[in-house]
């Protein structure tokens, strides 16, 4: 019976004093209160004669996981379904603005028809020396090519929901998209390319 006690007591006795780790907080993206915009500029030859575009991508669904002791984020998931992507250019005419669309969903570009989403995924996140806010490394998935990114956030977590501002510098050629152009050439979009976003959550 003592020998029974024994084995019990060595077994337990590592557990004691550690309780099961706490689940993270989840908020949900809300999808109507959150916007991201992309900035695309000009390059090439007469760059100067093209239009910079502004395009619409909108978020369809996103969670953001905060440890719930101190309100700092985990992690951060979110889809873009392709085909809700829209070209704003509110300077430029409407039929110049539906080729610009069509270019941008075609098959040379995000090919929404054979890549619906665009999907990311944080692999951590690093505090800067300014309050509330995270470099945020992580991968995301454009036309099945896997590829890291890194977005810089102010995160503001509260008990009941999150806001979050921030923004991205990204290359097209990166993600695996080949910059279009017009004029044989002489016209291309910039490789390079600022994303904003505004961002809003609850549980």
């Amino acid at each position: 019976m003592r020998l029974q006690y024994a084995l019990i007591v060595a077994i337990l006795l590592p557990f004691k004093g550690h309780a099961a780790p706490d689940t993270g907080a989840i908020y949900q993206l809300d999808p109507g209160r959150t916007q991201v915009r992309v900035h695309l500029g000009k390059s090439g030859l007469f760059g100067f004669m093209g239009d910079n575009h502004i395009i619409d991508v909108p978020i369809s669904e996103g969670t953001l996981v905060s440890d719930p002791s101190s309100n700092q984020p985990q992690s951060l998931k979110f889809t873009i379904q392709t085909g809700q992507v829209k070209v704003l250019d509110p300077d430029i005419a409407d039929d110049n603005r539906v080729e610009v669309q069509n270019k941008m969903i075609g098959e040379n570009v995000l090919d929404v028809l054979k890549y619906p989403t665009i999907q990311f995924s944080s692999t951590a996140f690093k505090k800067t020396k300014d309050e509330n806010t995270w470099r945020i490394p992580g991968k995301i998935t454009v036309k099945d090519q896997t590829v890291s990114i890194e977005i810089t956030a102010e995160i503001n977590i509260e008990p009941s929901h999150f806001t979050a501002q921030g923004q991205a510098e990204l290359r097209l050629s990166h993600l695996g998209i080949k910059p279009p152009g017009a004029g044989a050439g002489t016209i291309k979009v910039k490789n390079l390319f600022k994303v904003e976003f505004e961002s809003y959550g609850k549980k």
